[in-house]
């Protein structure tokens, strides 16, 4: 029962990607938000706008990469 570490790496790519393509989808959020509030974009207007960003960038992302759709 020893699987080794590539083979378990690769058993589990998708979940990998997964979590990847999560943590850039919350990194382009956030910091998309904080950069629209400091050059004067009102916090609703900015939100919007980094929310709308990172949906459609996580769905790219998880269509393309992470599911090979």
């Amino acid at each position: 029962m020893n699987i080794g570490i590539g083979r378990l790496v690769k058993k589990y790519q998708h979940v990998w990607r997964y979590i990847v393509v999560g943590l850039t989808t919350v990194a382009i959020d956030v910091g998309l938000l904080y950069l629209l509030v400091q050059v004067g974009v009102p916090v609703y207007v900015a939100a919007t706008i980094a929310f709308g960003t990172a949906l459609l960038t996580n769905f790219t992302l998880s269509r393309v990469w992470t599911f090979g759709v």
